[in-house]
């Protein structure tokens, strides 16, 4: 009776979408064998109905998706209500379109807000990597910034943050030359490896030093002021420091307040503008330490120098800095000095505009 039962519910699946069928997840595809680097998360994805292999018994790796395509899997995934939609009012979809309702299910859902242009939504044009992790992004509420940038993704990218926050969870980690090639097209077998990480941690490669599951790196939305007490509030309200009187403030990464505080900014009357002494960088033992380079990435962009993370990341990690310590180095309009990065860190940062030598007298 239950193989009878398991022979009914696979017919009941067997319905078609276009020229694909769904095929059971047991079933190996010709052209996916048990070694291909996506077989676990096409099959993860197959046996829960949202991609779909060919009649022929293929599953067609390499082969690009459309946006329609994109969005009728997102809709299975998410399990969207597809009654009483509001008109898309797009150029190209009309009432009698076979998938108008996912259309305007997608579109009222905002989750293709940045691809569609000029009142067209394309449902046959290829999705690229970028589109992808804007749809995922939008679609599952993704934010966060990876301690990497990609060397082909700026900061005036239209899908920067897309694309840093798929990477901060880990669904898209780019490519070992350091680009994450956000114009080239998605295929299939990429698909089916970014939707089973986003749905599924177990399918996100392994990082011995994530952060906490769940925790969204903060982000500074501003840069210092000239005025100390102020700085020191702004990083108690958006990096999560304790605000310690306006002559400083704390970073822990347990618990906002005194104790475990790896990071420590020094507000006092000083030439420079502020001190900050970091004590710990990661652990593979403890998650909550591993929230410290992303709180101190976005610190250092406060004080408008984000390129001392770079070389306190690598002092920290073991590279050699010895040739950027102890000595004035200028970014911008401000003079840093890194002291002691191994143990600990303790980076100087001068004052907008100021000039100093290298024991921090003023020069005029």
């Amino acid at each position: 009776m239950k193989k009878l039962f398991s022979i009914f519910i696979i017919l009941l699946m067997l319905t078609s979408i276009g020229n694909e069928t769904i095929v059971n997840a047991k079933t190996a595809f010709k052209d996916v064998n048990e070694k291909y680097w996506a077989v676990k998360e096409i099959q993860f994805l197959t046996d829960k109905g949202i991609i779909q292999g060919f009649e022929d018994g293929t599953f067609k790796p390499n082969a690009n998706l459309t946006r329609i395509q994109i969005a009728l899997m997102v809709t299975r995934d998410r399990n969207y209500d597809l009654k009483n939609r509001p008109d898309p009012r797009l150029k190209d979809i009309n009432k009698d379109y076979k998938y108008y309702d996912i259309v305007s299910t997608v579109v009222s859902e905002g989750i293709f807000k940045d691809i569609i242009k000029n009142g067209e939504f394309k449902p046959n044009a290829y999705v690229t990597r970028a589109e992808m992790s804007s749809v995922l992004a939008r679609a599952y509420h993704l934010k966060g910034e990876s301690l990497r940038q990609f060397k082909d993704v700026t900061q005036n990218h239209w899908a920067y943050s897309y694309i840093q926050a798929v990477a901060f969870h880990r669904i898209a980690t780019g490519y070992g030359d350091g680009t994450f090639k956000p114009n080239s097209l998605l295929t299939r077998a990429e698909f089916a490896v970014m939707m089973s990480r986003t749905i599924n941690d177990k399918f996100k490669p392994n990082d011995p030093f994530a952060p906490p599951a769940g925790w969204v790196a903060p982000k500074i939305n501003t840069t210092a002021t000239a005025d100390k007490a102020k700085n020191a509030q702004i990083l108690d309200e958006q990096l999560g420091f304790l605000n310690t009187g306006g002559t400083g403030a704390i970073y822990n990464p347990f618990k906002k307040a005194y104790g475990d505080t790896p990071i420590k900014v020094f507000l006092d009357d000083q030439p420079y503008d502020a001190s900050i002494q970091i004590d710990f960088w990661r652990s593979q033992d403890v998650p909550e330490y591993n929230k410290i380079p992303y709180v101190a990435k976005e610190l250092f962009k406060f004080y408008q120098v984000p390129q001392v993370y770079d070389i306190v990341n690598k002092g920290f990690t073991g590279t050699n800095i010895q040739n950027q310590m102890n000595k004035m180095l200028t970014f911008g309009n401000r003079q840093v000095k890194i002291m002691a990065v191994g143990d600990s860190a303790v980076i100087f940062i001068g004052k907008p505009g100021g000039k100093y030598d290298n024991n921090w007298n003023v020069i005029k």
